[in-house]
């Protein structure tokens, strides 16, 4: 079979689409320069061909409701990698039969394989081996290649809710209100699809499966994922960073420790620490109102904070780069983060009971930092953290040049210090 038999094959594939729907073509780079300009290039053509079937996939999806058809045209090689692999288990459980692989020089054992993911069965996507197409070398592309930009995404259920969240209450852990929030709005908000509530979808997150999601973004849609708990973000961190460059506006929520050292590698996203239930409402009320990529820290265990500040806060404690006075006091200041919230409190009350008064500050962003705030922080200052996630070294670049003292109380095992523990460093610091 020629390459123009090859195309005949696609353009028979393509016909009788009517609008809306659409031909869509994903093609191994290495491959373009069969069908010539223009229609070789296919989409995402800087995006490795390892994850251009989960994209493809997610592109089958959006086309299935609206009647179009995507073909996807790939090296016989690339099944072997885990991303085509898993994109090509979860396809054969969740994509409809608008979906075409083409297997270049693919051998009967390679069809089997897919076959063996559920495909070429009656309303489930289709795969079959074409002969081995030439192959030109390609160099990889280290900036990604936009044609334009993503389609805004627009919830009506959240317009004017500044920081008071719309969903009602919620009862249980913290990834279980976070989860009934989230299912409350994709109840109401249809473009909101959430993984983790889709029917089928059983695929922890990897490299494959957030380009698959992240991919709906491009299609409209607002997708938020709250991830197992305890999910490994350090692994991922090279998918974060590369679905940022792409300017997806894929929201994570998980329950898991990170070091800021860690995070830092995602300067493109939002991300944002919550204390308790209202503060990480409302912070979720934000990212998913917003058009950037964003990853929600919950605490393992929600703090006992005071009433939650109204709207007049400036800046306010759910947007990017703010933070949250938690109590304010003119003798020192405490930074905390979202696992050492509650000890800092209790702090500051021993401490005022012996007739001291000194501030607690969240800071709840932790990418973007609250760069102006914690720079006119009074002085003497207390950073505490947990050993699990040390923010102490970078929050204190950024604290005021003329401090008096700077000190940081880290917990041992995962743990910050207890809160006696924090009241004698704040003495000793006052002095």
């Amino acid at each position: 079979m020629t390459a123009n038999l090859i195309r005949e094959l696609l353009n028979q594939w393509d016909h009788g689409i009517t609008l809306p729907g659409r031909a869509r073509r994903f093609i191994a780079p290495e491959f373009t320069a069969v069908f010539g300009p223009g229609e070789g290039a296919g989409e995402w053509p800087a995006l490795p061909v390892t994850l251009l079937l989960a994209v493809a996939c997610a592109a089958a999806e959006a086309e299935q409701a609206r009647g179009g058809r995507v073909a996807v045209v790939l090296p016989r090689g690339v099944l072997a990698h885990a991303d085509t692999l898993e994109a090509a288990c979860a396809a054969g459980a969740v994509v409809g039969d608008n979906l075409l692989l083409l297997i270049s020089g693919g051998l009967p054992a390679d069809e089997a394989v897919i076959v063996a993911c559920g495909w070429n069965r009656p309303g489930a996507p289709r795969a079959r081996c074409i002969p081995e197409l030439p192959a030109t070398a390609v160099t990889p592309s280290t900036t990604p290649a936009l044609g334009k930009e993503w389609p805004p995404v627009h919830l009506e259920t959240l317009d004017g809710t500044g920081g008071v969240p719309p969903w009602p209450r919620a009862h249980g852990t913290p990834d279980a209100r976070i989860d009934a929030h989230l299912r409350w709005l994709a109840e109401r908000e249809p473009r909101v699809l959430l993984p983790h509530r889709t029917p089928g979808w059983s695929w922890r997150p990897s490299g494959a499966s957030l380009w698959w999601w992240a991919a709906r973004c491009a299609e409209g849609r607002r997708v938020a994922w709250l991830l197992p708990p305890g999910a490994d973000l350090v692994a991922l961190m090279p998918t974060l960073r590369q679905l940022a460059a792409y300017r997806l506006g894929l929201k994570l929520i998980v329950t898991a420790p990170v070091s800021l050292t860690a995070l830092a590698e995602l300067s493109q996203w939002w991300v944002s620490a919550a204390a308790e239930e209202d503060e990480a409402a409302a912070i979720l009320a934000r990212m998913m109102d917003h058009e950037d990529p964003a990853l929600l820290l919950l605490p393992a265990a929600p703090a006992q904070l005071a009433i939650w500040p109204t709207v007049s806060q400036q800046p306010a404690p759910w947007v990017p780069g703010a933070g949250r006075w938690l109590t304010r006091g003119a003798q020192g200041s405490m930074v905390c983060l979202n696992d050492s919230a509650d000890i800092c409190l209790r702090a500051a009350d021993v401490l005022r009971a012996g007739g001291t008064h000194v501030g607690v500050y969240h800071v709840s962003s932790l990418i973007p930092l609250p760069v102006a705030e914690l720079r006119v922080l009074t002085a003497p200052i207390l950073i505490v953290s947990s050993g699990a996630v040390n923010v102490a070294t970078l929050v204190q670049e950024l604290l005021p040049p003329n401090a008096r003292a700077r000190h940081v109380a880290g917990g041992v095992g995962g743990t910050a210090p207890d809160a006696s523990t924090c009241a004698q460093a704040m003495r000793e610091l006052i002095g």
